[in-house]
């Protein structure tokens, strides 16, 4: 679970979608958002397909280490 919050804030910055809309889409809070962004705390399992899918990835891509 190392890179799923860099991939999840790399993504939400890429596609310009602030950290309350990604919250209220999930279902969670602003500040769950940001503690995943910061590695402080990972997203339950069970949003995993929904975070794929919100930005059009698959789920192992959330997983991977990305460069820059």
């Amino acid at each position: 679970m190392v890179y799923i919050g860099k991939n999840i804030k790399r993504l939400r910055q890429e596609r310009g979608i602030r950290q309350a809309d990604l919250a209220r889409a999930l279902g969670v809070t602003c500040q769950a958002v940001s503690k995943w962004e910061t590695s402080a705390n990972s997203p339950d399992v069970a949003l995993i397909p929904k975070i794929a899918e919100l930005f059009g990835i698959s789920i192992n891509e959330l997983f991977e280490e990305k460069s820059g």
